[in-house]
């Protein structure tokens, strides 16, 4: 029996390591791109980064194919495909440059060579809307689809869109945070109150995939279509939403707004869609990126007020392994001159942070320990230069098993 454990040991080792070659391109900042295979590799040189000229100040989304290759990306507003050139009909889409999470991919389930791009405006005031994506089109360097472009799901909502796998599918659910009375036809008002949630669905057999138009309805909530959230006030758009890559923890960021800033941790469940909690205060200070680590048993998160380099960020480690200890597992691990920023998990398992106007992006060192420390320039992106966002990606891509 003893002989068994270190090949055991082993093989669930290897699980932990995976990741899903999805996330293997990041193109961001004003020029800036890295390839995880799996440690990064500096690609601000590549021809699809110089082609596109691309500079975009907070939210963007890649996605690459299975292999790893790059397949397109966007600010939310335009598409590039992988020699860097604009797609056919990719103008126009509904996000935002100026939104924290403009716009994330998702894979239609069923459906090969198909994604769905959503996006989310910016200020509070934009739509989260989504444009389908087929690879086959346009020689195979795809095409948005002109009759599937900027369908409208939420007339208003935050700067936030997260998604996660459906447990044991190839469905997967994309939620905003948003008011309680927006709808697909009318915008809302009063207080960012609400966290909503869709099924992308897919159908084997005809290979069909498409999203869901209405949300999921919220047992706890009497079977409405939203969640109640800790309300933000209704300058209070900015901020990441984030979901853990297991899908059973969700974080609410808030970065301005006064009343109802900071960070709010909600429970969710990846086989029904279903959130739950009372929304953990983890902190009440301007929180604008925040993340977990591979294993989903650590969350970060920073607090800043300020827009560009320069000022104080704040980034604090949280302990998840048992609810009644979160609060009191709150460190400090960073004290730094940097303004607000995205935080972002990768496929190599460490957690990286964007830095505005730096040829370095940070990283979280140790990510997986109590002892976790900062490096701000762990690593060289030159000649490309970071801003505040960095790619959103399906998070249960990122998936440990190792516990």
């Amino acid at each position: 029996m003893n002989k068994l454990l270190p090949l055991a040991f082993t093989l669930i080792l290897s699980l932990q390591l995976h990741a899903q070659n999805e996330s293997s391109w990041w193109i961001f900042g004003d020029g800036a791109g890295l390839e995880f295979t799996p440690n990064p590799q500096n690609r601000s040189n590549s021809a699809a980064v110089l082609t596109s000229g691309y500079d975009t100040d907070e939210g963007v989304a890649v996605v690459s194919d299975d292999n790893g290759n790059l397949l397109f990306f966007t600010d939310g507003i335009t598409v590039w495909n992988s020699a860097g050139n604009i797609m056919p009909n990719g103008t126009g889409l509904d996000g935002n440059f100026s939104s924290t999470q403009s716009a994330i991919v998702v894979k239609a389930p069923e459906t090969a060579g198909v994604y769905f791009i959503f996006t989310v405006g910016g200020f509070g005031g934009g739509p989260l809307s989504y444009s389908r994506v087929e690879m086959a089109l346009n020689g195979g360097l795809g095409d948005v689809v002109s009759g599937i472009k900027n369908v409208v799901l939420l007339q208003s909502c935050a700067e936030k869109v997260a998604a996660t796998i459906k447990t044991n599918s190839n469905n997967a659910y994309v939620m905003t945070f948003a008011e309680n009375n927006a709808t697909a036809q009318n915008a809302g008002s009063g207080s960012f109150n609400a966290i909503f949630t869709w099924e992308v669905r897919g159908i084997a057999g005809p290979n069909i995939s498409f999203v869901f138009p209405t949300p999921i309805p919220q047992s706890s909530n009497a079977n409405q279509s939203w969640f109640p959230a800790t309300p933000s006030s209704t300058t209070g758009d900015r901020g990441m939403l984030r979901i853990s890559p297991d899908g059973t923890k969700l974080v609410v960021c808030t970065q301005n707004g006064g009343t109802g800033s900071g960070a709010r941790l909600y429970e969710f469940n990846p086989g029904n869609g279903q959130v739950s909690g009372t929304g953990l205060t983890l902190h009440t200070g301007p929180v604008y990126g925040a993340e977990f680590s591979a294993s989903s048993q650590y969350l970060y998160h920073d607090d800043s007020s300020t827009y560009g380099f320069g000022g104080t960020k704040l980034i604090f480690q949280y302990e998840l392994c048992d609810d009644a200890n979160i609060l009191s597992s709150k460190t400090q691990i960073a004290n730094v001159g940097e303004g607000r920023s995205t935080l972002q998990l990768a496929k190599d398992g460490n957690i990286y942070v964007a830095r505005f106007d730096q040829t370095t992006i940070g990283r979280i060192e140790d990510s997986e320990t109590p002892t976790a420390t900062y490096n701000p320039t762990a690593f060289d992106i030159s000649p490309g230069q970071g801003k505040q966002g960095l790619p959103v990606f399906v998070q249960s891509d990122f998936q440990s098993f190792f516990t």
